[in-house]
């Protein structure tokens, strides 16, 4: 089982090598957070309903990448990620580990989870975004409905682990941050999104 540092709590607010490994961090829906629990100066990023790569790249004045942590495929879920997304035993997913940077520093850790029936039609296109932004596409599609926007935190040890040298310093509180369902024409993916130190300082 998980250590609780590594799990992100979750609370709702509003309405390429194909590889069998546990997820690393999982939602638990079943603990709870305060908005005003996180940070003040991370409130406006967290309850933010509009495309994140578009505010980060205004923030930034266009100074900003997305780099690959890691894409592999999964067939281990957790109970909520298997009920959130309506997955099937032993169904494969495809995580999506990323790095959003603005002027070359990660301002957010952004993990999304594409179920394999999510990636079928004109949706498979998300399969082979590499360094495009998955925002980019979500925010373009004609059929796009969100769900409710959800509190996040995740501990520090998992972010320094998957962020590794792409931190300048490594994190000694855990990251805050925001988890949504999004549908595209009726298909779900799942979308968690961490917010670091940098931000706050632009």
């Amino acid at each position: 089982m998980l250590g609780a540092d590594r799990i992100p709590c979750l609370l709702f607010l509003v309405h390429p090598a194909r590889r069998n490994r546990p997820m690393k961090h999982s939602p638990d829906l079943n603990n709870t957070l305060n908005l005003l629990d996180a940070p003040a100066d991370l409130h406006s990023w967290i309850t933010d309903n509009g495309s994140l790569t578009q505010k980060l790249v205004e923030a930034s004045g266009g100074n900003f990448e997305v780099k690959v942590i890691e894409e592999s495929w999964q067939t281990q879920h957790s109970a909520e990620e298997q009920k959130l997304l309506g997955l099937v035993d032993d169904q494969s997913v495809l995580i999506r580990e990323v790095a959003l940077c603005c002027f070359g520093v990660p301002w957010v850790y952004a993990r999304s989870l594409l179920p394999d029936s999510t990636l079928i039609g004109p949706e498979r296109e998300l399969e082979f975004l590499r360094n495009k932004p998955l925002g980019e596409v979500l925010f373009k599609h004609p059929d796009m409905q969100r769900g409710p926007i959800q509190i996040s935190k995740l501990g520090a040890d998992t972010v320094n682990q998957r962020l590794g040298e792409l931190l300048a310093e490594a994190l000694t509180e855990s990251a805050w941050g925001r988890a949504s369902l999004f549908y595209l024409s009726s298909k779900p993916l799942l979308v968690s999104e961490y917010f670091l130190p940098s931000v706050v300082q632009c």
